[in-house]
């Protein structure tokens, strides 16, 4: 496998990989055929609101990429895995668990939206930014387009006191801590997206930082 990109729509994933091909022949009919045929197929599958099931693609000759580019317009947003002591901060938004992100303003870097959306989102000051986690990728429809919204992520520390004041005009009603016994809870309620692609980063903190 070369690449492997997952990308989450409500409760299920669209899963895009490349391999290679065994022999030339295969390659020149995928060629010819592969770009339509998952064209179709990623479309029918957002479309189809009964469909519950995860779709795997295999890409062949094509850049994942470029299919992704394809079927959605991307709009980029930054987030943070934020600790304070022996606790990961979440918040809840709209009702659900989650981790403060949100979408980079013009010309912003990656680093500096996730820790200006992280102390827009929660109140918190004395944030230290650390390194990035990684990238999730989930999307949506929005008048009849669909959006594709990467979201990096960054692992960052609360120096200061731990004195939430949640966005309320974001939908977040609260910002609270949970240690190491509450995490399964917290990922098993969260966003899939964020379960599935930060869930085994934060496990594997849980003898440093989360302890």
């Amino acid at each position: 496998m070369l690449q492997m990109y997952k990308v989450f729509h409500e409760n299920r994933c669209l899963g895009l990989y490349q391999t290679e091909f065994e022999n030339s022949d295969s390659y020149s009919i995928e060629k010819q055929t592969g770009w339509d045929r998952s064209l179709i197929q990623i479309r029918n599958w957002l479309e189809d609101a009964n469909e519950s099931n995860d779709l795997n693609i295999n890409t062949y000759s094509f850049d994942p990429v470029k299919l992704l580019n394809a079927v959605f317009e991307t709009k980029c947003a930054a987030g943070g895995i934020v600790y304070y002591k022996d606790s990961l901060v979440i918040i809840e938004r709209n009702g659900l668990p989650d981790l403060p992100k949100g979408h980079l303003e013009k010309d912003e870097e990656e680093a500096v939206a996730a820790l200006r959306e992280v102390e827009e989102e929660t109140g918190l000051h004395k944030i230290i930014l650390l390194d990035k986690a990684g990238e999730s990728f989930h999307c949506y429809q929005l008048e009849k387009r669909w959006i594709l919204k990467r979201t990096a992520w960054y692992t960052m520390l609360l120096d200061g006191d731990f004195e939430p004041q949640p966005q309320k005009e974001e939908g977040i009603t609260a910002v609270r801590l949970i240690n190491k016994s509450q995490l399964d809870e917290f990922l098993n309620s969260t966003f899939r997206s964020v379960r599935e692609t930060l869930g085994p980063i934060i496990n594997a903190h849980k003898n440093g930082m989360f302890t």
